[in-house]
């Protein structure tokens, strides 16, 4: 129990001084910003997918219309082999020419994508039978035929 006390008050005494270090004026609400949030490892280390010089430069080439499209494109290729080619790329690089190393080296977003089969589902689920509003058990019941979508 001391320890979790402890720690808790080590935590707090770590958070007043991120934050006392981030605000200017004792009347006016904290501005933390994200660098300040930010864990001290990364999170992602993915040469291709996380933050980096490949990922940035085809999100600010402007090849896709969202953001979203390049990190869900599998690669055609092992990864070592698409850092090569990324690395034999102009820096002045036009649009087109990122477009062409895009389809080069990558699968279209989603086609590595299967349906799930559910096995084990059923259409009147176990865990809302105990539930006697209609309308949490309606929510309920809603939230679980969900399921079928996204596997």
């Amino acid at each position: 129990m001391q320890l979790l006390i402890n720690l808790g008050l080590a935590f707090a005494w770590t958070a007043a001084t991120a934050l006392s270090a981030v605000v200017a004026d004792p009347y006016s609400a904290p501005r933390v910003t994200f660098q300040d949030l930010r864990l001290q490892q990364k999170v992602c280390n993915h040469p291709l997918y996380c933050e980096g010089p490949i990922l940035r430069r085809i999100q600010l080439g402007g090849v896709f219309d969202s953001d979203k499209t390049f990190i869900d494109m599998p690669t055609r290729k092992p990864v070592s082999q698409v850092v090569d080619a990324f690395n034999k790329l102009s820096a002045n690089a036009t649009r087109d020419d990122l477009a062409k190393f895009v389809s080069d080296n990558f699968h279209p977003a989603g086609c590595d994508i299967k349906q799930a089969e559910l096995d084990d589902w059923t259409d009147d689920p176990p865990f809302l039978k105990g539930v006697t509003d209609p309308v949490l058990r309606g929510y309920g019941m809603a939230l679980h035929n969900q399921w079928k979508g996204l596997a």
